[in-house]
């Protein structure tokens, strides 16, 4: 049976944080792939320890033949870590590789060629000890380089959506045992239908909220309750600075709607002066352009977790995303 890998599609400013709950920091993927300097400087931001240890590698003459031989070097590196896993207290090795498109744009600007999409597959197909997490925001469907045909085979896609509200009231309520503040029902609820549930809203959102709290607590002397309320969560989010602040993502989901079909970003204009979404109907009524796809532009949306159908009409998921379009 050939083994399979996850390819594992997040929303935006999400796929990140699903990498790293694999226990894999940056300089040790850096590390790995010390032999692959250019797929490294590429992918992944410099660091002080990364650029030292590539400066400090490429230093060796040693090392020089080797460089000019990355993928069998690098094959026959993880042959090896494979083979000393029985000395350790490992049972297996996770590759995990964010923001899997950046592959594309080396390749299409030379820095690496277009075989190293098979030298890759060689690699998820290598062992069952290894295995491999792409995370990105596409799917291989939405990548048409031929170059990705070999991966659809070799892939499980797993779809990361937004968290559901149990888990959301739970991540507020209880990030940690000690953790001493509280929240009124009444707000969880609120943060859940301001952010739907997407995770790094709902992070800014909670950290936001202890961020006022410690400031009119400690900054101001001011002696208040530790529980949060409806009060506070509409504070912190109708304070101008909020957007300011999450601007990761919002800037990010907007470029990600400019980059894709056409029209999106204009579709969501649309939308947004309506919470609760417009027909199909309404929506192909309001552009001023021709749409001839209007559908399938949707469905690209949705797919990307922008939009949502709900009873025949179209709205933007995240109520708190929908008020920034509709202030811009």
């Amino acid at each position: 049976m050939e083994k399979r890998s996850p390819r594992i599609g997040c929303h935006r400013r999400f796929g990140s944080k699903v990498v790293r709950s694999l226990h894999w920091e940056k300089g040790e993927l850096c590390d790995r792939l010390s032999l692959l300097p250019e797929l490294c400087h590429s992918l992944l931001p410099p660091t002080p320890v990364f650029s030292n240890f590539i400066s400090l590698k490429q230093s060796h003459h040693s090392l020089i033949g080797r460089l000019n031989l990355p993928y069998r070097t690098f094959e026959r590196y993880l042959k090896q870590v494979v083979e000393t896993l029985h000395v350790t207290s490992l049972q297996g090795l996770i590759i995990a590789l964010d923001e899997f498109e950046k592959i594309e744009e080396l390749i299409e600007t030379g820095k690496i060629p277009p075989d190293f999409m098979g030298f890759l597959r060689g690699l998820v197909q290598m062992s069952n000890k290894i295995a491999f997490a792409f995370a990105g925001l596409h799917t291989l469907e939405e990548m048409t380089a031929d170059y990705f045909q070999p991966f659809f085979a070799s892939v499980i896609p797993i779809h990361v959506g937004f968290q559901n509200r149990a888990a959301t009231r739970q991540i507020l309520a209880n990030p940690d045992p000690e953790f001493l503040l509280d929240y009124t029902p009444e707000s969880l609820d609120l943060i859940y239908d301001l952010t739907a549930g997407q995770p790094y809203l709902v992070q800014l959102v909670g950290f936001q909220l202890v961020r006022r709290y410690n400031d009119q607590v400690f900054e101001q002397g001011r002696p208040r309750n530790h529980v949060f309320t409806v009060e506070d969560v509409e504070a912190v989010v109708n304070d101008p600075e909020f957007f300011k602040r999450g601007r990761y993502y919002f800037d990010g989901v907007w470029g990600q709607a400019a980059r894709g079909a056409a029209l999106q970003q204009t579709i969501l204009r649309a939308i947004a002066p309506h919470p609760q979404g417009l027909s199909l109907d309404a929506i192909a009524q309001s552009l001023t352009t021709n749409c001839q796809n209007l559908q399938a532009t949707i469905k690209n949306l949705q797919r990307h977790d922008v939009v949502r159908e709900t009873d025949g009409r179209i709205r933007i998921i995240v109520e708190l995303f929908r008020r920034w379009v509709e202030q811009r």
